[in-house]
Order: structure tokens, then sequence, then C-alpha cells
């Protein structure tokens, strides 16, 4: 199933495709729709002819502006994709992780938490079904966009154990991810100073964030629209999405 899902790219080794995942009531999320990956701020030229070929919208950029400052220039910038930054570290690097915070589990909690606004804009994009199609990244593309891709699944209505098991294929990519990064020397002192369970993407991990999720709010959809969202952007969302 990862071959049939990954986009090959110089530049991203981990840009996946989220269709044919079941939902509750029978349908399936659209192939070549909606993607997830991990940072193009590398990709290259004939990558952007690439995404083009894919008649992608729009790119949902979850890293932080600082983060995007210090990759420097990417051809990105002089494509036509609309790009929309989001920014979801401002409010967590508000509370510095502390010794005792040795799981991914607080770590993707405080992304929901405390940047509930960021996922919240990134979603209502999302609902225009004038974006589509569309691709959600990050720096590795597990870890933020992880979360923001198990909220829109679970918002309309996929299988927990498809969106689990979408999670967890990002463990296959990483290493790949890291060694090609590796040989750039901007990344080469963060990523071997990187604890080793930042890297993971274990399903565990997004299992907890959902059992959490119901605990503290009843799901993702309930989620969603305590946080902002409207019952008509939830179902365009899924009309979005869905076949």
């Amino acid at each position: 199933m990862t071959n049939d899902r990954i986009v090959p790219l110089i530049g991203a080794s981990n840009f996946r495709d989220l269709g044919d995942y079941p939902c509750i009531d029978g349908r399936h999320t659209r192939w070549s729709t909606l993607f997830r990956s991990d940072s193009l701020q590398s990709i290259t030229s004939a990558d952007v002819l690439k995404l083009r070929s894919l008649n992608i919208k729009t790119i949902v950029d979850l890293r932080s502006h600082s983060e995007i400052v210090y990759a420097g220039p990417s051809v990105l910038e002089d494509s036509s994709f609309t790009l929309i930054e989001t920014d979801t570290s401002k409010e967590v690097a508000s509370r510095p992780f502390g010794p005792g915070d040795n799981s991914l589990d607080d770590v993707y909690w405080n992304y929901l938490t405390r940047a509930t606004p960021r996922f919240v804009r990134a979603l209502q994009e999302l609902s225009n079904p004038e974006a589509y199609p569309a691709v959600v990244s990050c720096f590795f593309g597990k870890d933020r966009t992880g979360v923001l891709i198990a909220l829109v699944l679970a918002c309309i209505g996929v299988e927990r154990d498809a969106i689990i098991d979408d999670y967890a294929l990002s463990a296959s990519r990483i290493e790949i991810i890291i060694r090609r990064l590796m040989e750039d020397p901007i990344y080469l002192e963060t990523l071997t100073l990187t604890p080793g369970w930042r890297l993971a993407a274990d399903p565990s991990t997004m299992s907890t964030f959902f059992r959490r999720l119901d605990q503290e709010f009843g799901g993702a959809r309930p989620w969603a629209l305590h946080a902002g969202l409207t019952d008509q952007q939830l179902e365009s969302l899924g009309e979005a999405l869905l076949e």
C-alpha cells in the first residue's frame, strides 16, 4: 500500500496520496485529491512539474515562520500554487517541552490545544472545494501534518484504523528523509541532536491521540465544532474528499 501512495519526488520523500481510505458509511476518499508530505522547501523544478501534473492547487504549510526562513528560498515561491502558511509552532513554543515529555503523546496534544486557531484555519481552507487537489506538509510530514490529516479524515468519517495505519506509513520514510537532509549542513546539527522518540511514527501514538480526543471532546467532529468550524464547512470537507 505504501508504494501505491508514494509520489516520487527528488526534493521530498514522504509525499503520499490519501485516496481510497474507507469510511464508516461505505464511501471512500478520492484518489488524487488530498496529499500529505514532508517539507517541500527543497523540491526541484522537475518536482514542480510533477505537482502541476497532479493539478495541485493548494499547499498548506504547517511549518513555523522561523523554519521557513531558516530553510531559505524555494522554487515554490516562484510557482503558481496557493501557499498557505499556518505556523502551528508559535503557541506550542510558549510551553517548552520538559524532561518528562519523552513521547509524542504530549507533543501532539499540545499541538491541538495550544495551536487550535492554526489547525482551525487549515481546516477552513480545506473545506473550500476550490482548494483541491491540495497537499498538507510540515518538516517530516508526520507530526503536525499527522495531527491535521487525522483530524481531516476523522471529521469526514474515515475508519479510525485506516487513519492510524496512514499515520504509521511515515515510519518507513523517516530514514530516507534524514539521509537526504543530513547532506545539507543547515540540518546536520539539528538532526544529530534530535532524540529518537521524536522521529517515530508508532500506531500507538495516534491511538492515544484519538483516545484523548474522545475523552476530552467526544471525537474529532465535536472538537472541530467546538473550535469554531461550522457544520456546513465540515459537510463541504466531506463532499470534496469522498465518493
